[in-house]
This record gives structure tokens, sequence and C-alpha cells, in this order.
């Protein structure tokens, strides 16, 4: 799509007061927070980072990428 896409890296504390604030409640917001926490802690070599096959299990077709589908798409 042309768009420039940067990375931010905002602590945890900032993005719990964000997600509060803009109405989600705490239970929630923690769960998500934990859940980037643990895709932090699990690197590009992690759990994380890896590929499965369940595309091609599910539906018995490869996997397209997201580029692809865009371009598709237009």
């Amino acid at each position: 799509m042309g768009l420039a896409v940067t990375y931010v890296d905002v602590p945890d504390n900032a993005v719990r007061q964000a997600l509060l604030g803009a109405g989600l409640n705490a239970w929630f917001t923690d769960a998500l927070i934990g859940l980037y926490k643990a895709y932090r802690q699990s690197g590009t070599n992690g759990y994380a980072g890896q590929v499965a096959d369940t595309v091609l299990r599910l539906t018995d077709r490869q996997p397209r990428s997201r580029d692809d589908l865009l371009r598709e798409a237009q």
C-alpha cells in the first residue's frame, strides 16, 4: 500500500493507561499486556515467530503472504 510502518516501543504502563482510558476493563487490559509481553520474550525465533501449517491443513491450499493478498485485493 506504500505506507511506512514504524515500530514504537511503548512501556507497558503507558499502554495500560491508554487502554484503560479507551474504556477497556482492567482484566482485558492486563491480558493483552501479558500476551504481548510473552511475544516479546519469545523473540523472533520463539513460538511467536514460527509459521504453522494450519492454513494448508485446513484448506489444502498453500497460504499466501499478506503482500500477495493485498495485491489481489486491488
